[in-house]
């Protein structure tokens, strides 16, 4: 059964798009900590841009400026873990 099936996610490789996420985050991590540390990272999985902020919800918010129709994943600078997927029309 797919857990995804009844959200935005049904129909993508979750487990794809996270692990491309984690790789495009674990190539930029270095720089990431040493100038963001305990900030957010949005990164949009179409350009592999990435977005910082102070809050999720800044970071969010640059990521929809720059690109409204991207597929984002997220992840807390520093900490042990948080990532999230979403997609701009289903966010």
């Amino acid at each position: 059964m797919n857990p995804y099936a009844n959200t935005p996610l049904a129909g993508f490789d979750v487990e794809a798009l996270s692990a491309r996420g984690t790789a495009i985050f674990e190539k930029n991590r270095l720089v990431l900590e040493r100038n963001h540390w305990g900030e957010y990272c949005v990164i949009d999985l179409n350009s592999e841009k990435l977005f910082t902020g102070r809050t999720e919800e800044e970071a969010r918010t640059k990521a929809r400026r720059e690109a409204p129709k991207g597929f984002y994943t997220t992840f807390g600078i520093g900490f042990d873990a948080s990532i999230r997927m979403r997609t701009r029309r289903h966010a």
